[in-house]
Parts: structure tokens; sequence; C-alpha cells
């Protein structure tokens, strides 16, 4: 007999085996306690089928918040890439306005040697003209 049980052991005296006899209170319980352990299982099945979808819905949900780390890892690449074409440009612009401030000061120069030599020129071809 297991640990707990009741009923009445009896032997049989032509065989030698030993049965146990049990009340209605006795069956009654003991169909009880079958009866939660039954519940018992299944509800540890729903558990476990619940667990199992659980845990499928987090590698899901993981997986989503690895593919929009990575989303946001390339724009972020984007970003320092357009920035530093913005850089680039911004260092292009203020050598271009260099340049274009030279060409000007040349060319203001260069009217004014043109300027001065049309001058002298002139005033050349009108003093020999007149001697």
């Amino acid at each position: 007999m297991l640990l707990g049980q009741t009923g009445t052991r009896y032997t049989q005296w032509h065989t030698g085996e030993t049965i146990v006899c049990y009340t209605q209170e006795e069956l009654l319980k003991i169909a009880n306690t079958i009866t939660k352990g039954n519940e018992a299982l299944e509800l540890n099945v729903i558990l476990n089928q619940q667990l199992v979808i659980s845990e499928q819905i987090i590698e899901a949900r993981m997986q989503e918040l690895f593919a929009k780390d990575k989303i946001i890892t390339e724009k972020d690449t984007i970003i320092n890439l357009k920035e530093d074409i913005i850089t680039g440009k911004d260092q292009e612009i203020k050598e271009l306005n260099s340049t274009l401030k030279t060409s000007n000061r040349k060319l203001k120069w260069t009217k004014l040697k043109w300027g001065t030599t049309s001058v002298l020129l002139s005033a050349g071809l009108v003093y020999f003209l007149i001697n």
C-alpha cells in the first residue's frame, strides 16, 4: 500500500494475494484526488502551451526590435554621411568665395591698369598729335 492510503487489507487464503477494500467515503476521496490531479495536469498542459506562445511572441518582438535597431543604425550612418557631405560642401563654398574675392580684386586691378594704360596712351597720342 502507498503512503496515506486507507482501506482494509485482506489476504486471500488460496492465492496469498493481498487485496484492499475501500469504503464509499474513501473511494470518493480517492476519486476527488484523481480528479484534482487530472485538472492540475490539464491546467499544466494549457499553461505550457501559453508559455510556448508567450515565448514565440517575445521572440517575434525581439526580432522586430533588432530589425528596427538595424534601421536606426543605417539611418544614423546615412545622416553621418550627409553631414560629411554638408561639411565638404561648406568648405568648398568657403574656398569658392575666397577664389571669387581674389578674382574680383584681380579684375578691379586689371580694369584700373587698362584704364590707366588707356589714359596714358590717349594722353601720349594727343601729345604726339599736338606736337
